[in-house]
């Protein structure tokens, strides 16, 4: 098992050992280190954004499946008072065609 050591300690046993190469090595890997945990960040911080998308769209969907649900209230009500109008016109029509809408042809019709 190799024992955990600070980098700059590390880095300074290589720079003994190996030389100017591995001092680039040193710097390279700090570099990479840097940038792994930037990128991390950043794949935390899209991550979070596609949730809080999704979430966004998720809600406007439901609210367009509410709306598609009272707009189907809203129509069936307006078929119903279509209907009732329509029999409603219907007996005044009958009524007309047989005389018996006007009160005052009413009371010719019963002196007659």
């Amino acid at each position: 098992m190799i024992p955990e050591i600070p980098d700059t300690q590390a880095a300074l046993v290589l720079v003994k050992e190996i030389g100017f190469p591995s001092l680039l090595f040193f710097v390279w890997y700090i570099y990479h280190k840097a940038e792994s945990e930037k990128w991390t960040t950043y794949l935390h911080q899209v991550r979070e954004e596609n949730v809080k998308q999704f979430e966004l769209f998720q809600n406007i969907i439901d609210q367009g499946e509410r709306a598609r649900e009272q707009q189907f209230v809203l129509l069936k009500e307006t078929i119903e008072t279509v209907n009732f109008h329509s029999n409603v016109l219907g007996r005044i029509e009958q009524k007309i065609d047989t005389s018996q809408f006007c009160p005052i042809v009413r009371k010719e019709q019963a002196k007659s």
